[in-house]
């Protein structure tokens, strides 16, 4: 029991012993790549380390930013979308900042409210209790900071939906 709890603390903090035979400090760029495909964003870093970013949605629940060194290893990969990171986006924050956070939104779901001066952007996930969610941060055009953001669950005509994590 024990062990099971360990395990699943290990997933969910993002430091997973292992991700489809990714293991850091050893798999590559190019293990990565041929892993999990192209990334749907990828930032460089000064000191020449990377994050690219794998985002799920709209029919998963489970966005991943895998990060690596400058020597072009693995360091880590960390399913972004928990309510711990979500906790995390707060007003004043820019969008890029957001997006590089937890991962670009769903387009689709994207709405710009002109009478507000506000774009929404929208995020599926499986909350830390098991419920399918949807986040949503409302962006100040003007200012294109967080304005303000929140946490939607999901109703599937009958009640709450659920998930499982599978990390």
């Amino acid at each position: 029991m024990v062990a099971c709890r360990l395990l699943a603390a290990l997933a969910l903090s993002g430091c997973a012993l292992s991700h489809a035979g990714l293991r850091p400090g050893v798999a590559t760029r190019q293990d990565v790549l041929g892993v999990l495909g192209p990334p749907a964003m990828q930032w460089a870093n000064p000191d020449g380390s990377s994050q690219l970013s794998y985002p799920s949605g709209p029919s998963g629940y489970e966005s991943r930013m895998v990060y690596l060194d400058a020597g072009g290893r693995l360091v880590r990969i960390d399913y972004v979308t928990r309510d711990e990171i979500l906790d995390t986006i707060v007003a004043g924050m820019s969008e890029a900042d957001v997006v590089r956070r937890i991962g670009p939104p769903v387009p689709e779901w994207t709405a710009n409210f002109d009478a507000r001066n506000e774009r929404a952007l929208e995020w599926r996930y499986c909350s830390d209790h098991s419920e399918i969610a949807r986040f949503d941060v409302l962006i100040d055009r003007d200012r294109n900071t967080v304005r303000s953001s929140m946490r939607i669950t999901e109703d599937c005509g009958r009640g709450v939906c659920y998930c499982g994590h599978s990390s």
